[in-house]
């Protein structure tokens, strides 16, 4: 895997890295892992900080990233976690928390429990009034999506994209349900939604390797997409 779409790096802004030694050191162990491209994603809740803050701690952060010596081993793109609250709604420009230069928003729904009816009217003014496509991310943590094609496809064609963790396969039965829903055209992006070092690269690679072995095209599709759609 050599784009990341979906981690928490930039220190001092979530609850990802919590210094800027911190952020080095993840750096290094997603070179070492052979990761090229990389998004930052820092959570942003809308009924907790205005956006022009968030903003500016996220320039700040960046810039504080830039000046590492492990910085020169990546692209990297700007973007945001977004909390799909209704509060979202209030802002009369969301464009910056897109990845740079798309309109593509990495977009965490509210809820783990249903998909209501208020949750797609909010997409589909995302999508028809702000102009921005939703990147559903780790729609592996959504029972109500991972059991219904019906839904995933009716956001699919909605406009909705949809970012898998790695993590989903970790495990025998994760990991097959994910490939199933792979095949059948729901995953355009991997992300490792990194907080910390990995307490177990060893982990990581097994779960590369599974995830190689049972769909190698699976893995380079979503480079693929990320850097058509993402690092562009």
């Amino acid at each position: 895997m050599k784009a990341d779409i979906h981690s928490h790096i930039l220190c001092g802004i979530d609850d990802g890295a919590r210094n800027l030694e911190e952020t080095a050191a993840i750096l290094r162990f997603l070179h070492q892992s052979g990761v090229t491209h990389l998004a930052f994603t820092p959570h942003y809740y809308p009924s907790q900080q205005p956006l022009a803050r968030f903003l500016e701690k996220r320039q700040a952060a960046f810039e504080q990233v830039l000046t590492l010596p492990e910085a020169k081993h990546f692209a990297f793109s700007l973007g945001a976690e977004v909390y799909f609250t209704p509060a979202l709604m209030n802002q009369e420009d969301l464009s910056d928390l897109c990845y740079s230069g798309t309109n593509l928003m990495l977009t965490e729904l509210e809820t783990k429990d249903r998909f209501s009816s208020a949750m797609k009217s909010r997409l589909t003014q995302l999508l028809d009034l702000y102009g921005i496509r939703p990147v559903l991310a780790h729609i592996d943590r959504y029972d109500f999506l991972k059991k219904d094609v019906r839904l995933l496809s009716e956001l699919q064609d909605m406009g909705c994209l949809f970012q898998v963790n790695l993590s989903a396969f970790s495990s025998f039965f994760s990991s097959m349900k994910m490939i199933s829903l792979a095949k059948k055209g729901f995953l355009d992006f991997l992300g490792e939604d990194l907080h910390r070092v990995p307490r177990s690269p060893a982990g990581r690679e097994a779960m590369l390797e599974r995830l190689e072995k049972k769909s190698r095209d699976m893995v380079r599709q979503a480079d693929r997409e990320a850097l058509n759609r993402i690092f562009r």
